[in-house]
């Protein structure tokens, strides 16, 4: 390897790193990394029961009812 590649790639693994930060990742608005259709447990995630579909219906009821609040204003 060359001393000038050695360089270049030094160079742009710093920019990088200054990109990254200077612009920090947000926080997901939620915890959930994956699907409803799943669920996690201790052997990882495996697909979810009709009682664990539970919230995702809840949710998406509240978010109806915001958006339907919001359009009435």
């Amino acid at each position: 390897m060359s001393i000038g590649s050695v360089i270049a790639k030094l160079r742009s693994r710093a920019r990088r790193r200054a990109q990254r930060r200077a612009n920090p990742v947000k926080d997901r608005p939620t915890p959930r990394s994956y699907p409803y259709r799943f669920r996690q447990t201790k052997r990882g995630r495996v697909p979810a029961r009709q009682e664990d579909l539970l919230p995702m219906l809840r949710s998406r009821a509240e978010r109806r009812k915001r958006q339907a609040e919001k359009q009435n204003r």
